[in-house]
């Protein structure tokens, strides 16, 4: 499976990423690609993600993990990256979208590729990070705490 993500729309949706935005934008992108990749890991699925790069020197494509990042060229955005990469694969790769935005879901429809919500996907994200398949701490009885109390307390 694969998971196309509108990057800032994604980021907005996040509350310690957006109000990070503004102080530092590359370590904002790069704090987003460290959750998704962790999410793809978990999940079995490959991300790409896809940013605004227009004005943006030296901007380049990269990744981590399972995750890629696509900015937009020079003169076109991220969003007709989005429906140019949903409308190619449309036949060929299962696929779903993370936006919020009302046009990329419409384009969505029209291709068939089911549209998670910013909001939403910002849900998995925490329940996945937070999934029971993560080792926990064993609890002990009082008794057993009791017990090795006796062999390992302190002596008063």
């Amino acid at each position: 499976m694969k998971i196309l993500v509108d990057g800032y729309n994604l980021i907005h949706a996040i509350p310690d990423l957006r109000g990070r935005l503004n102080e530092d934008l590359e370590e904002t992108r790069n704090a987003l690609v460290v959750r998704l990749s962790s999410y793809a890991a978990r999940e079995g699925v490959q991300i790409i993600v896809v940013f605004d790069g227009q004005g943006m020197s030296g901007q380049q494509s990269g990744g981590m993990g399972n995750v890629r990042v696509r900015f937009s060229k020079a003169g076109q955005t991220a969003d007709e990256v989005i429906k140019k990469t949903m409308d190619a694969k449309k036949r060929s790769d299962r696929m779903q979208v993370v936006t919020s935005d009302a046009e990329i879901r419409r384009f969505a429809r029209l291709c068939s590729v089911p549209v998670i919500q910013s909001q939403k996907f910002v849900q998995l994200l925490s329940q996945s990070a937070s999934s029971p398949s993560q080792k926990s701490e064993p609890s002990l009885s009082s008794k057993e705490v009791d017990e090795w109390m006796r062999l390992f307390g302190k002596k008063q």
